[in-house]
């Protein structure tokens, strides 16, 4: 089993991976206000996962100089909370690749404030540069404010962003229902499949973590 390198709001705001190879983290962090810079060189492969919730102002940069970044978001807003998070990716060198998947769960009278952005800086090439933003909302008051971006300054590149919003489905919950399961274990269900397809690759330990927090809050 690959070591996991856990990060929280005490560990340091400037982080370098440049050991090679693959490095995952998995990111802890609970902080009302915090910037945080990730550098990653000498072609190390970063798998970045986060869970971050309550009412906070989060910004994440993470800075490819070689190698690759994959990183995997969860926001979570309930009740009033309102959650502010910045995160962006800059590409500065050739065959380098980032890769951005957010998962927002608002619940009644949540609101996120969400900017994503891959970057991808001029004179380079062989570049692959991604960004999906997927928003459910498990309340009727929610709101979400962001739009996936993309700044390319170079002409070989691969490069594309998309966002999806959706409800709790109540055609799911009506065919989960329909076998004797119970609206509140459907519900579970449903969102503890999309935070399995988001947290590919974790470990299970720190997956059951997240939706253990999440059944908690909603």
């Amino acid at each position: 089993m690959k070591e996991i390198i856990l990060i929280d709001e005490t560990s340091d705001l400037e982080l370098h991976f440049d050991q090679g190879g693959e490095v995952v983290v998995y990111d802890q962090t609970h902080t009302d206000e915090l910037f945080r810079k990730v550098i990653i060189c000498n072609n190390t492969q970063l798998r970045w996962y986060g869970a971050i919730s309550g009412q906070n102002t989060y910004n994440l940069q993470f800075i490819t100089q070689s190698g690759e970044s994959i990183v995997r978001i969860l926001l979570l807003a309930t009740a009033d909370e309102k959650l502010t998070t910045t995160i962006h990716s800059t590409l500065q060198s050739s065959q380098t690749v980032s890769n951005i998947h957010i998962l927002s769960l608002v619940g009644e009278s949540g609101i996120i404030e969400l900017n994503g952005t891959v970057q991808i800086d001029a004179h380079i090439a062989k570049v692959k540069g991604h960004i999906l933003e997927e928003n459910i909302f498990l309340g009727s008051k929610g709101s979400i404010r962001g739009i996936p971006s993309l700044f390319v300054h170079s002409d070989d590149v691969e490069a594309g962003h998309a966002a999806r919003i959706e409800r709790v489905s109540d055609e799911k919950l009506y065919y989960l229902r329909s076998r004797g399961i119970p609206k509140d274990d459907a519900t579970v269900m449903m969102i503890e499949s999309a935070v399995a397809g988001l947290l590919e690759g974790l470990d299970e330990k720190y997956q059951e973590e997240i939706v253990a927090k999440i059944t908690k809050i909603f």
